[in-house]
Parts: C-alpha cells; structure tokens; sequence
C-alpha cells in the first residue's frame, strides 16, 4: 500500500471520552466501528500568509488530490479531485478560528454502491467549547459524479462512524451542544444531543430509528454523564432543536445541518414505536 494509503480500523475510544465524558453510551455499549481509509496526514493553514497546498494520493484505479486554500482575510477552501475524470468536488471551510484550518481526508463506503466515497474534517481550533468545534463533510458517489454535505458538529471525527446494527452499513453519531431553557428543576442547562445519520445514494438521512437511544439528550453537568435527560419534555427538545440550526444558520449564512426539520419531530422520543431495535451491544 502507498505511504498515505494505510487502511486502519478507527478505534472507537474517542465517543466514550467525548466532550469529557458525554457521549451517548455507558462503558461496554459501544457499538462497532466502521472500517475507514486514512488517505492524508494533517493539511493546515498558515493564519499569516496565504497558504496552498497540493498533495496528490493515489489509491488502486482512483487518483484523488485534495487542496488547502486559506489567506489572511480568513477565506478558505478546499477542493477535492476524485477519479479518472477528475471529477471536482468544492468545499467550502465555514471559517476558522484564527485562521487556522487542519483538514484529514479518509475514505470509506458509505451509500454502499460500490464506489468509494470520502470524509474531510476540519477543525477550527480555539479553547474551552470552541476547541470542539468541527465541520465533517461528506462526499458521496453517484453514476454523475459526486455530491458533498456539509454538517457543522462539536467532537464531529470519522471515528464517529459505527455499525449500529451490525448489518455491514454505516451509521455516523452526529453531536451538538443545545443551550437549554427552564426545565424540570426550573433552571436552564446545556445538552449533549446525539443523533445518527446514514447515507442512501447522495443523500444524509435520519437512523434514529435504528436505536431507541437516540435522539439522545445528555444535561451537560460537572461529572460524567450518558443518561438522556428529563429535565426537558418532547415539546422543549424539538423548539431547542430548531432554535439551534436557526441561529447556526444566521451565523454562517446557510444550513448547517441536513433537514433540521425533519429531525425536529424525532427528538420527542415519546412518539417513538416501541419496536425499534435496542442497537449493538458489546
């Protein structure tokens, strides 16, 4: 295998220590990871000059080059080229902090047509919260080309990808910080909410209902916590859902996420059936 092609299979380490302690499972719940490519060491940006960088990767049949583009008036981008006909797929970086942008590319099958399709994480870099930002964006395959979403998350990271059910298809845990409102105690807090998405074709659609532990709401406390909260009703979930892509979207001037909408019903898990599957557990 190449140098910048070394297939690894993504330990799954990272959700049971996300955001320090909230990610969606208990210890021994983790489901199983989703084999990825690394296909790129650590693409960053110059926050004084501008920067370009072109590194080529070549995988079997498939030729893909990925560029970095940042300058000092904090406008980046990155472009990647995929196959024979060189096919181009333009992303746009959502801005950074500092102007500082570290890009991974990985590659993975995940609409399962056949056709590898890819991954590119970009961190903004920052403290406290804000180091925990991220944008994880999805290129998949079609027989005309490829489409790619990009989704704004917090500790977003391929590692992230799992086989909930154990069925060969990838689900990905998506993870966002939702400001509260007055609940159950009368106080507002901060939740940890997971959801899954899977791939069909060129689209990012719901899995939540794959598992019946997701949506997942996890009250941001000063300890460890994986418990979906009752501090908030269905009601609440879904208006803080929305409430937060909305100004998501005023701050970046577009959608951050696929469907906000669609999603918003499913975070009143009371209306869930109740044969969902539990998911996998190991």
């Amino acid at each position: 295998m190449k140098i910048f092609c070394i297939y690894i299979l993504l330990l799954f380490a990272a959700l049971s220590t996300l955001a320090d302690g909230y990610g969606p499972f208990e210890d021994g719940q983790h489901p199983k990871p989703f084999p990825v490519f690394a296909l790129t060491k650590v693409l960053q940006g110059d926050e004084s000059v501008r920067y370009e960088h072109l590194e080529f990767i070549h995988l079997g049949e498939t030729n893909v080059v990925l560029r970095l583009f940042c300058s000092t008036n904090e406008s980046c981008g990155v472009n990647l080229v995929v196959g024979s006909d060189k096919h181009p797929v333009s992303v746009d970086i959502e801005g950074s902090i500092g102007r500082v942008v570290k890009v991974y590319a990985f590659e993975a099958n995940l609409n399962g047509d056949g056709t590898n399709d890819y991954i590119i994480r970009t961190g903004t870099g920052g403290c406290g919260l804000a180091a925990y930002f991220s944008f994880m964006t999805f290129v998949l395959s079609s027989k005309t080309g490829y489409v790619a979403h990009c989704i704004f998350g917090y500790c977003d990271d391929p590692e992230n990808l799992v086989d909930m059910d154990n069925d060969g298809k990838p689900e990905y845990i998506h993870t966002i910080l939702v400001p509260g409102e007055p609940g159950a105690d009368g106080r507002s807090h901060n939740y940890w909410v997971h959801n899954l998405i899977s791939f069909s074709g060129t689209n990012i659609v719901s899995a939540n209902s794959k598992d019946i532990r997701f949506p997942k709401w996890v009250w941001y406390t000063f300890k460890d916590n994986h418990k979906d909260t009752k501090q908030l009703t269905g009601e609440q979930k879904k208006r803080l859902w929305l409430r937060t892509w909305e100004s998501e979207k005023d701050i970046y001037k577009k959608p951050m996420f696929i469907n906000p909408e669609l999603f918003a019903d499913e975070q009143d898990k009371s209306t869930k059936s109740s044969n969902v599957r539990t998911g996998a557990r190991h």
